[in-house]
């Protein structure tokens, strides 16, 4: 009976992060289909931008990064991956944009 406790105690967090991280998931997907991100990015594929999978391996997760590819969300810009220049999307919130780069770092 002890043993079973153990495994369901320990079992209820694991569930609950998978629980917040399917949520967060869902969010990042929603934010990049409403804002037009998959027109040129995909998960593992070069589009027209960089993949998610490319951009993650490309920088370092840290706070620095994160907000520097905010920034670039928001404002746009070109030379990180080649020449061909992302468009500002100064609509999308810093928030927004955020858990952008938070699901990105999953990867």
């Amino acid at each position: 009976m002890y043993k079973k406790f153990l495994y369901l105690s320990a079992m209820v967090p694991l569930a609950l992060a998978l629980s917040l991280n399917a949520a967060a998931d869902e969010k990042a997907q929603q934010l990049m289909s409403g804002n037009g991100c998959v027109a040129c990015h995909a998960t593992d594929s070069q589009l027209v931008g960089p993949s998610y999978t490319a951009i993650s391996e490309h920088y370092e997760e840290s706070e620095d990064n994160i907000a520097f590819l905010v920034d670039k969300i928001r404002a746009g810009g070109a030379g990180s991956f080649g020449q061909v220049p992302m468009p500002p999307h100064g609509h999308v919130s810093e928030e927004d944009a955020r858990v952008i780069v938070e699901w990105i770092f999953t990867l």
